[in-house]
């Protein structure tokens, strides 16, 4: 049962770009309200996985429930990991509008920090903060098909 608060949350952040409101499913309500288990969203095209991601993620520092810096967020591809920041940006700018406590603006400054990438990007960026324990040259690279081969 949603409480009178993450409904709230779900309004604010459930703004569709022409100014109506968009409806949650139960599964995508969950997805955001929930917040005592780790979660994968999986969807087809155009079903609101990024929304969804979104607004669990602004619900999770809203709540205090984990920083900027313990929340992972993966996405297939460059594009949507684009996409989500950028949202997630606007959404952290909206909540500075209210806020008198500067919580949001400090979210703000650390969100150049956010692991917020493909599989790929944050496999690599965990190789590089910790290269002694990987036992790798922290300047390894990525070898691309071609030169894989």
């Amino acid at each position: 049962m949603s409480t009178t608060a993450d409904f709230a949350i779900l309004l604010i952040y459930a703004m569709h770009e022409g100014g109506g409101i968009l409806r949650y499913t139960d599964a995508q309500r969950a997805a955001i309200t929930k917040l005592d288990k780790h979660l994968a969203v999986t969807a087809g095209a155009g079903a609101g996985k990024t929304r969804v991601l979104v607004d669990r993620y602004i619900n999770i520092l809203k709540k205090r429930q984990a920083g900027v810096d313990g929340i992972v967020a993966i996405t297939f591809t460059e594009r949507a990991a684009a996409e989500m920041t950028e949202r997630i940006r606007k959404a952290v700018t909206d909540e500075m509008q209210i806020d008198e406590t500067g919580y949001w603006g400090d979210i703000k400054e650390q969100l150049t920090n956010a692991y917020i990438s493909t599989i790929h990007s944050f496999c690599g960026r965990m190789l590089r903060e910790n290269p002694v324990e990987a036992e790798l040259d922290p300047f390894f690279e990525i070898a691309t098909p071609a030169r894989a081969s």
